[in-house]
């Protein structure tokens, strides 16, 4: 018996099943031969695009990462598909048991596949879960299963279902989580160097002012007669920027505690003054006299002292 390629009596070439068997006589002898000749050209056009469909899924699985199974649940017969023996790291044609299966699932992930074999065997049809693989170099495998129940003609439950290996996205999104993290740190980090450069120079003004008011309030006192009611002036901005500084602090608590702000008048003139009282020294170092000065507003420079 053997099947070759025939030219039919149309002339075209088909697939054609060749059987022959001898005729003997009495002694033995062959006589003559005889045999049938089929045409099986369908047939092999079929297992050819069937070859071809295997070709095209196992090359899809391989791609994907996802590989199929099924599972007779009154018999235990599993099948797993080329690619899902690879992704479970068995050898390929040799039969799958959910002992072997087990033997490989992660131990943590241990109780939630008995949860869903209880299910599967109950005829659930909500199977969408995800357990890890430990495999035989103590790398861990991150595996997505989808799964139905299905009647085959003679009532028998069997489980058909795929699993893909999700390892590389679930790496992705944990060194995701990470970078998150890294980068929610660093803008924390950030804030706070901002914050604790804003609280510096809202109090370095204060202080430089009391410094400054300080030793003119000295060099007033110093003075061959002292210039008291200069000086006096003098001590009253000191307590002024005392005040300012405990002011910044109250606010820096009110806006831990998360209370409510509260606005206020600021008086332009006092301001500019405190600026010319922080800038008196560059101002006398660089040779800059009162009337070099030009404000916008209308300022008493009496009080201003270089």
């Amino acid at each position: 018996m053997s099947a070759k390629p025939g030219r039919r009596f149309d002339g075209e070439y088909r697939w054609f099943l060749f059987r022959t068997n001898p005729l003997r006589d009495k002694s033995g002898v062959t006589v003559k031969w005889y045999g049938t000749n089929t045409d099986i050209d369908d047939r092999k056009r079929a297992e050819v695009k069937l070859r071809r469909s295997e070709a095209f899924l196992a090359k899809g699985q391989r791609l994907s990462a996802t590989g199929s199974f099924s599972w007779r649940v009154d018999t235990d017969d599993i099948v797993f598909s080329e690619e899902l023996s690879r992704i479970f790291a068995f050898e390929p044609d040799v039969p799958v048991t959910l002992e072997q299966i087990g033997g490989r699932v992660h131990p943590e992930d241990i109780a939630l596949l008995s949860k869903k074999i209880d299910q599967a065997r109950a005829g659930s049809n909500d199977l969408d879960y995800e357990i890890r693989l430990r495999m035989p170099d103590d790398s861990i495998k991150y595996l997505r299963t989808v799964a139905y129940g299905n009647e085959d003609p003679s009532g028998r439950l069997e489980i058909i279902g795929a699993t893909q290996d999700v390892t590389e996205r679930r790496l992705s999104e944990e060194a995701l989580g990470k970078a998150r993290s890294e980068l929610a740190r660093v803008a924390r980090v950030t804030s706070l160097g901002a914050l604790t450069a804003s609280i510096a120079h809202e109090i370095n003004q204060p202080l430089a002012g009391i410094i400054t008011n300080t030793g003119t309030c000295l060099r007033l006192l110093a003075a061959d007669p002292p210039n008291i009611d200069d000086a006096r002036e003098i001590a009253r901005h000191i307590v002024r920027d005392g005040n300012r500084a405990s002011d910044v602090i109250k606010r820096l608590r009110a806006l831990f505690a998360k209370k409510s702000s509260t606005s206020e008048s600021i008086d332009l003139n006092e301001a500019v003054r405190e600026v010319i009282t922080l800038t008196s020294s560059d101002l006398q170092a660089n040779r800059v006299g009162r009337r070099q000065l030009s404000w916008p507003v209308a300022l008493d420079h009496r009080k201003c002292y270089p």
